[in-house]
């Protein structure tokens, strides 16, 4: 079967890894994915650089799916910015964070051979109301699993929004995902960096609108307002898929 090893594209974070930070590193692979000269400080000497060449998130991750599909691993992404909990007790329950990454790994490798090459985690938010521990043909944000076995993609085709397209791709091409609801992610808030560094509203709106037009009767253009930070502050146009 194949092994899952753990990437994390981080950028302009060098003092901030709370995804790192959660992580046992002695027990399973880990690679920091960062420009050269931008290796966070003060991370465990276990984790592996990885050097993307090119600035831009979907750069970095379409530089982790090659880098993965060489070493022929299941390639696990995760924000740097997130942590994983567990819910043992079933929804609702107590959600502790997660730090022996084994048993998810071992969950990743076990869906693999099961058919499902990509999958995630839920979000921690309304996860208490899905009482099932896995649904199918999920969105996937966050924490992604891909299959070297998978064909090629290009994150690069939208500046944001790449997650939901490329699961929209695969799932169109007949590869269906599979999302664990008995894991979740949360992510931190108040750091700089990562996709806020360029991220606008405008940038936002012309990717939900490219996402209409590729999957027509799937990808609906919608205008949502929230009190949230930076560009989800406010009035913003985002996906909802049908």
């Amino acid at each position: 079967p194949l092994r899952a090893e753990i990437y994390v594209p981080t950028y302009q974070r060098q003092h901030w890894q709370v995804t790192i930070d959660n992580i046992d590193t002695t027990s399973v692979t880990v690679w920091v994915v960062h420009l050269e000269g931008q290796r966070p400080y003060d991370i465990p000497e276990g984790v592996r650089s990885a050097i993307c060449p090119v600035e831009g998130l979907g750069n970095k991750r379409n530089f982790i799916l090659d880098h993965a599909r060489k070493r022929g691993v299941i390639a696990v992404m995760i924000d740097d910015d997130c942590r994983i909990y567990e819910r043992p007790d079933g929804p609702g329950s107590y959600l502790p964070i997660v730090n022996d990454f084994r048993p998810l790994l071992k969950w990743v490798e076990e869906s693999v051979t099961n058919g499902y090459l990509h999958g995630g985690i839920s979000q921690r938010a309304g996860n208490n109301r899905v009482s099932d521990d896995h649904r199918e043909n999920g969105k996937m944000v966050c924490f992604m699993f891909y299959s070297p076995d998978l064909p090629v993609v290009d994150y690069n085709e939208t500046r944001v929004m790449g997650d939901y397209n490329i699961t929209l791709q695969y799932l169109v091409w007949g590869f269906k995902n599979i999302i664990s609801y008995y894991y979740c992610c949360n992510q931190a808030s108040g750091v700089t960096g990562g996709c806020d560094a360029y991220r606008t509203k405008e940038m936002m709106g012309k990717a939900a609108e490219y996402l209409a037009w590729k999957y027509p009767g799937v990808v609906k253009v919608e205008t949502k307002f929230s009190t949230g930070p930076g560009v989800f502050g406010g009035e913003r146009k985002d996906v909802r898929v049908q």
